[in-house]
């Protein structure tokens, strides 16, 4: 009799080497290395009184949140760290994707992730503005994960 079975440790090990579970971090507010660049939190702040692109106030439940941060980005054109992702982490360990469909009207800045913008510096550091929408919690940062990268990720937060 013969029996297949699933190997658990090489399981284990694919689930750990696709998964962002290694924060790589610094101090709040502070520069962290990551994916052939660096990057710190500006700022993390709630956004109230959203308006769309005429002025108007965008209806949103009084259930969620919006939060906008900003990251300043310090890489080489071809960094890996251009092909990254941005998420916004709550104290409970919940990540929110950045620029949500719900925002889709809201007047807020255009998000292309760690990219450069066409209108930038084409050297030295730039920011990149993300915006999230949460249920009414307390968020804790900002999660930046890179797939060549994985396990490690960039944990950024706000300035003290």
């Amino acid at each position: 009799m013969a029996s297949v079975g699933y190997n658990i440790v090489d399981g284990y090990d694919k689930w750990h080497n696709l998964t962002p579970t290694e924060a790589v971090t610094g101090r709040p507010g502070e520069w962290v290395d990551f994916a052939d660049g660096r990057l710190r939190l500006q700022s993390l702040t709630e956004v109230e009184d959203l308006t769309d692109g005429t002025g108007q106030p965008v209806d949103l439940p009084a259930s969620v949140r919006v939060w906008r941060a900003v990251i300043e980005i310090d890489a080489p054109v071809d960094a890996s760290l251009e092909a990254c992702d941005i998420e916004l982490q709550d104290v409970r360990g919940d990540t929110y994707a950045a620029d949500p469909d719900e925002l889709a009207d809201a007047d807020i800045e255009p998000f292309y992730g760690c990219l450069r913008p066409f209108d930038g510096p084409e050297t030295g550091p730039f920011t990149v503005t993300a915006t999230f929408i949460t249920p009414r919690v307390a968020v804790k940062g900002i999660r930046v994960t890179v797939g060549t990268e994985l396990p490690r990720y960039a944990w950024l937060t706000p300035p003290a």
